[in-house]
């Protein structure tokens, strides 16, 4: 391609879904020939891009898992060949986040630095929630890569991811990461929409801990696909298990970036009767609020891995219009082809009527026939101009999962109110909460509990951001959304219902559905509930499951034009730097300037100035930019003085009227200054 995009496969769409970090202490190691690699005896968690130097940054977010101990972690940067480029050791308290920008690891020797890193810490603790950005100076773009441990179905090697370029703009990078300390070859294969055949690329070598990128559109050309729009991309290694950690980012001519995650692919699907389900807490229909004026458009990417026509069953859970409470809706979609990967428009349904209230985001679980490899997919929303992507965090959900609906706090109501049991026989229940914040996506577990039978249980949802789960992990504050489902181990006829509170009643509850819990398909290992029944977001969903997030830094501003501006006037200026999608606010220190008119531009915010006319004021202020995620570090706009008022004639002259000045009359005339386009003389 004319442009190769250097940073893209960041979002390695898989694995750990919480982020932040927090570190007290970064050192410097040697260069490559004095670094130690860690010992593998420990436990790993692996990213498949960095880059740093010219044009590029990243900075790694690292939060503590633990609530109670610190945590030392090692952080080894490979450069593409396989390489120690360096060595950190992070220090990490308690619970604490930060971030760290490898710009104060790395060397600033004007050469461009990158490829896989791996974080290695002691593998009996509770583990660190990592991610690492990075940003392209060109045009203030950036993607996230989520640190992961392998694919743990991966028990083939092989994976697959679906991907739909749209246009001739728009490319794939394919980012390949060696995690392993033996050689691996990769051989990629590519099924073109309508085609339903895999047709095999060239072989790449990679070398113990490399890394190689490789555009989407020459594999395409090597198979006569030069044209393809949608399709799906297999990787097939030869190595040691789960060694391969791949990323695939397509980006337009606008720099839009989009992940799409791989899945672990196997060459003989599921059994008919068993039930693969994937849970994405939140699909963005709006930037923000209930602002109609900032609209979404969401997606699925869905792609057929097996060689069977396949059914996939879609139930959207929201808030619905005022006085409806929660709802569900099952959107209809067609059966997928052997092979066919199909981008679903998912905000259809939101026009046609089917989701209700127009919500401004959406749970969404995505169920099929069969093993979970069978499916690859992909959920994510953008902006009506296709310049910015926010892509929905997922994962797989534990069998033992019997019912599922949208959570919510708010002033007046909580839902689900409580757990129900309308069975003959008691049950062993848990539910569990799925939500999304900024830094990515987490799980809370109540404890489990035994219900009797014909029975119900109250929830409180409202103290889930000041009560520990049974992980020792709570919601964040200002969370307040999400997926929660109801877990029951596998045994016979028992049954289980998330309820809510109906519009009928205040205090009552009613069951949004009560489903009889099946016995686990053979196939699939049976998960009992008081053994931890839903994956561990800190190993990654437990099985691979891209997982995605639009992280969102703290305003970051580089400039402002102009820099000063007179005392009483009107001054347009533009504030450089990088912001997140929400409306940002400026803020002036002291009461002699006012900011009217802001609105937030591409990598820039333009506003005015209203600086008011005080010749006793201080010529200097800070301007800051905050949003939801923070303030950033002010910049100085300075005040010209004003200039003083002057005598330019007296009328009539002393000269005339001698001694007699009390006649005289004093013309005080102020110069004339501009505000904006206008002139005015005071």
């Amino acid at each position: 391609m004319a442009r190769r995009i250097l940073i893209v496969a960041l979002l390695l769409t898989m694995l750990v879904a919480v982020l932040g970090a927090g570190t007290k202490s970064v050192r410097r190691a040697a260069r490559q020939q004095s670094v130690a690699v860690p010992q593998s005896s420990q436990a790993q968690v692996y990213g498949g891009f960095w880059q740093q130097g010219p044009g590029y940054s990243t900075t790694l977010i690292l939060r503590n898992k633990d609530q109670q101990n610190p945590l030392a972690v090692t952080l080894v940067l490979y450069t593409s060949s396989g390489q120690v480029d360096q060595t950190a050791q992070l220090q990490l308290a308690a619970s604490q986040e930060q971030q760290v920008a490898l710009g104060t690891i790395v060397a600033a020797d004007g050469n461009l630095h990158g490829g896989g890193l791996a974080l290695e810490f002691d593998s009996a603790a509770i583990g660190v929630a990592a991610v690492a950005v990075v940003t392209n100076a060109s045009n203030g773009s950036s993607v996230n890569l989520l640190l992961g441990g392998g694919y743990p179905l991966d028990t083939e090697n092989a994976l697959y991811a679906p991907w739909s370029l749209g246009d001739g703009n728009t490319d794939g990078n394919l980012e390949l990461f060696n995690t392993s300390g033996q050689p691996i070859v990769v051989t990629p294969s590519v099924t073109v929409q309508g085609q339903g055949v895999e047709q095999p690329a060239s072989s790449i070598n990679l070398a113990p801990n490399a890394s190689q990128a490789v555009s989407l559109r020459s594999l395409l050309a090597q198979v006569n696909a030069g044209g393809a729009n949608v399709g799906a991309i297999t990787l097939r290694y030869s190595g040691p298990a789960h060694a391969l950690q791949p990323a695939l980012v397509l980006a337009n001519s606008s720099g839009l970036w989009m992940a799409s995650g791989f899945q672990a692919r196997h060459s003989q699907p599921g059994t008919a009767s068993a039930l693969a389900r994937w849970v994405f807490p939140e699909l963005k229909l709006r930037w923000s609020g209930a602002a109609t004026s900032n609209p979404l458009h969401g997606y699925a990417l869905l792609s057929n891995g097996t060689k069977t026509a396949m059914t996939v069953d879609v139930l959207a859970h929201f808030a619905g219009g005022k006085g409806t409470g929660v709802q569900k809706a099952d959107l209809p979609v067609l059966p997928l082809g052997p092979l066919e990967t199909r981008l679903v428009d998912l905000s259809q349904f939101v026009t046609s009527g089917t989701i209700t209230g127009d919500p401004a985001h959406l749970a969404l679980v995505v169920g099929h026939s069969g093993a979970p490899g069978d499916l690859s997919l992909t959920v994510f929303s953008v902006t009506p101009a296709n310049d910015l992507v926010f892509a929905s965090p997922g994962t797989l959900l534990s069998p033992a999962v019997v019912d599922t609906s949208y959570w919510k706090v708010g002033a007046t109501a909580e839902a689900p109110s409580g757990v129900s049991n309308p069975g003959s026989a008691a049950a062993q229940t848990q539910v569990v909460l799925y939500y999304v914040t900024p830094q990515g996506m987490g799980s809370y577990q109540f404890p489990v509990t035994q219900l009797a039978a014909n029975s119900e249980q109250k929830l409180t949802l409202g103290r889930v951001s000041r009560t520990l789960d049974v992980h020792g992990l709570t919601v964040p504050a200002g969370t307040s959304y999400g997926l929660a489902t109801l877990v029951a181990p596998p045994a016979g006829a028992s049954s289980a219902a998330l309820v809510v509170a109906t519009q009928q009643c205040e205090r009552q509850c009613a069951t949004v559905a009560t489903a009889t819990i099946a016995p686990v398909a053979k196939s699939s290992p049976s998960t009992a509930a008081s053994n931890g029944p839903t994956p561990d977001f800190g190993s990654g969903g437990g099985d691979g499951t891209p997982l995605f997030t639009q992280h969102c830094f703290p305003p970051s501003i580089t400039g402002i034009n102009p820099s000063h501006g007179a005392a009483g006037t009107l001054v347009s200026v533009t504030i450089s730097g990088t912001y997140c999608p929400e409306q940002p606010q400026v803020n002036i220190d002291g009461n002699s300037i006012s900011v009217i008119n802001v609105a937030r531009g591409d990598g820039a915010i333009t506003a005015q100035f209203d600086i008011a006319y005080d010749p006793s004021a201080v010529t200097s202020y800070n301007v800051t930019v905050s949003g939801p995620h923070g303030t950033s570090d002010p910049v100085t706009f300075t005040v010209d003085t004003p200039q003083p008022l002057t005598i330019e004639s007296v009328d009539p002259t002393p000269e005339r009227l001698g001694r007699r000045c009390q006649e005289s009359s004093l013309m005080f005339r102020r110069l004339p200054v501009s505000r904006g386009s206008r002139r005015e003389t005071r």
